[in-house]
């Protein structure tokens, strides 16, 4: 099969992640994959595209929206001035490569590129990966897109219960849960007297709730009189929501117990040496590719009931499901597991076994493969 799949990426996050394993994934299977990315980005996805060699096309893919402030209307007027342009050079990559199917990543891209998006000789398939509110204008814009999209996968049940209350037809709809490459990863045991590492992993805002583990270490080192712990951020994000969390690091004395990470490419030079992956997301996280990185070393996570946390994690057996906002659970798990190292290390072990049972790269790509096979039969 020939295949077109649209992805942004403005910068790498755990969509850009999937989609670049799919495009390898789909290529080793012996389909032509192409990808269409956007001029606006860091450049790091382009990269990764290039070092597998997977053919791609930049176009101006970015955003219209009704928010009134200045950066976002800026945004919305450049990406009007560029949408003719945008429409032919989208048009020129489809009549050129001839696909027999297109992968949609985003319902803002899908909505500017609507006009061409042609279902005549070729199926569109949407892979949404975000938490799409029932609102009556989102109702309004998915069934406009049923007209031309065959198939709605979603990454996690949450994500397809999602469409499905915005009207979509059941037999328009799936779950594909994401997938990573297996490794042969055996952890050391935490030996006593050493420094628990605390992990928390991704892009730093408000919504993932890195204020909730600062209060949670905070109320370690009162209620339970706990000090060998080290929290490490990995990530990059917004510098003002930056500044807040390093004022609650200074006036909880956090400052020894605390070391920014930043972005760190390796993905075992994460969690190789975490105890512990903090995830308390305040908003509904679709499926987070962090919740099954730390499966992949065997390390045990703490995530909030939003989104898809509950398909991946079981509770106070693979890690726990805490309620988001809340400091005082995420620190009483912390303190179970630093008194209890050998029941972290349990933990890890089965949420390692989880990850590998049901979230591999080889059932990810083997569950596309034949769900394309059998929508272009």
């Amino acid at each position: 099969m020939r295949i077109v799949i649209i992805c942004g990426a403005g910068y790498i996050s755990g969509k850009e992640k999937i989609m670049f394993s799919l495009l390898k994934g789909l290529a080793a299977e012996g389909d032509v994959v192409y990808c269409i990315t956007s001029t606006w980005s860091n450049g790091q996805f382009q990269e990764l595209l290039k070092s597998e060699q997977i053919d791609f096309s930049t176009i101006r893919l970015g955003f219209i929206s009704k928010t009134m402030n200045w950066k976002v209307i800026k945004m919305t007027l450049e990406q009007i001035f560029y949408w003719p342009k945008l429409l032919i050079d989208y048009k020129r990559i489809i009549s050129t490569f001839k696909p027999d199917i297109v992968i949609h990543t985003n319902f803002h891209h899908l909505f500017l590129l609507l006009p061409v998006v042609s279902s005549h000789n070729t199926i569109n398939i949407y892979h949404s990966h975000e938490s799409i509110g029932g609102a009556g204008f989102y109702k309004r814009l998915f069934t406009l897109f049923q007209k031309k999209i065959k198939l709605f996968i979603g990454v996690s049940d949450y994500v397809t219960n999602k469409l499905r209350n915005l009207g979509l037809s059941n037999d328009k709809l799936k779950t594909i849960h994401n997938g990573l490459e297996i490794i042969d990863w055996k952890p050391k045991p935490f030996k006593s007297g050493s420094i628990f590492n605390i992990g928390i992993v991704g892009q730093v805002g408000r919504w993932k709730g890195h204020e909730d583990v600062l209060l949670a270490l905070d109320i370690l080192k009162i209620k339970y009189n706990i000090d060998w712990f080290r929290l490490c951020i990995f990530g990059t994000g917004d510098g003002e929501y930056i500044k807040e969390l390093n004022k609650i690091i200074e006036e909880k004395h956090l400052k020894d117990h605390v070391e920014w990470k930043g972005f760190i490419k390796d993905i075992e030079n994460i969690y190789s040496d975490l105890q512990v992956v903090c995830i308390p997301s305040r908003s509904e996280e679709p499926f987070a590719t962090s919740a099954l990185e730390a499966g992949l070393y065997a390390v045990p996570v703490i995530v909030s009931n939003r989104g898809g946390f509950p398909e991946i994690v079981k509770h106070q057996q693979s890690g726990f499901i805490v309620e988001a906002n809340a400091p005082v659970e995420i620190a009483e798990y912390l303190a179970l597991l630093m008194k209890d190292p050998e029941k972290s290390m349990q933990m890890g072990l089965y949420h390692q076994q989880i990850v590998n049972q049901l979230f591999s790269y080889k059932n990810f790509i083997c569950n596309w493969k034949n769900t394309l096979k059998e929508i272009n039969a």
